[in-house]
């Protein structure tokens, strides 16, 4: 029991020191975070028909802040991995909008 209570007592140190650090990157990952549980929320609520076009702007949003922090932070892999969310959820709203 006491591991995850110092688990617990060093992410709260973590989280302290990065919105000292760095506020602006702090509130866009927490933003993103967000953005991107809000939108498969809505999804869920608004099942069988989901709300399509408000999920994807609010997965592209999310992307955006994200790749900001992940930058922010000089982290390759988490950059290139919320480009591709944020490619793959374009491609979706493309599709949804009917451009292509």
């Amino acid at each position: 029991m006491s591991q995850y209570k110092n688990f617990r007592q060093y992410l709260i140190r973590w989280m302290k020191k990065d919105y000292v650090e760095n506020r602006p990157r702090f509130f866009a990952e927490l933003l993103g975070l967000v953005l991107g549980i809000g939108a498969t929320t809505v999804m869920a609520f608004t099942m069988p028909q989901p709300n399509l076009f408000i999920s994807y702007c609010m997965w592209e949003m999310s992307a955006v802040c994200l790749i900001f922090g992940a930058v922010s932070r000089g982290s390759v892999g988490l950059t290139l991995l919320y480009v591709l969310y944020f490619t793959i959820d374009g491609f979706g709203l493309i599709r949804l909008l009917g451009w292509l």
